[in-house]
């Protein structure tokens, strides 16, 4: 499922997009607002980004994973020459394995908490008090229709591409080229 950042320039326009989105068979849970606050998102029935997708916990978190994996499997390797029945100690290792990966995974959240969104870090700088970032997931049948559709509001603008799914060694969002206003 592909995302598309696109750049509100007033909260009525967001209305009328998020009304039109709907009425196009886009469900309401792939049509996310960011850069108001949840008081005026739930007082105009948008969804906003939650905080924990808003931080960069859950990236980080499985940074920490695949590291604290590979650590473990790295040390099972140059340690199997050393042992005579690798079984006997594959509880150990396993278990141990499991407490390393859970403790480099948990550090990593924890730096990740204080940290931006990457995918939000380059768009934020987009913002001020009046605009706000409208997500929009389609799957690709959806696109043309999205396209269409929302061709014909002045006031917004496609700033970013991306994908909803957490990659835990990208940098950032595709971002478009656009012209600064």
């Amino acid at each position: 499922m592909k995302r598309y950042y696109y750049l509100s320039k007033s909260l009525e326009v967001t209305d009328n997009i998020h009304q039109i989105l709907k009425d196009q068979g886009i469900e309401k849970d792939h049509i996310h607002v960011y850069g108001l606050s949840d008081k005026v998102a739930q007082a105009h029935d948008y969804n906003p980004v939650l905080s924990i997708f808003k931080s960069d916990i859950i990236h980080y978190i499985l940074r920490g994973m695949l590291i604290g994996l590979a650590i473990i499997f790295i040390a099972a390797l140059v340690l199997s020459p050393f042992v005579e029945n690798l079984i006997s100690i594959l509880p150990f290792i396993i278990l141990f394995g499991a407490i390393l990966t859970g403790f480099i995974a948990w550090e990593e959240g924890l730096i990740g908490l204080n940290k931006l969104n990457y995918k939000f870090v380059p768009l934020i700088k987009m913002l001020d008090k009046t605009k706000h970032l409208v997500l929009v997931d389609v799957v690709p049948a959806q696109f043309p229709r999205l396209v269409v559709t929302l061709r014909e509001f002045k006031d917004l603008e496609v700033v970013a591409v991306g994908s909803n799914f957490i990659n835990p060694f990208e940098g950032h969002e595709t971002l478009l080229s656009r012209e600064i206003t």
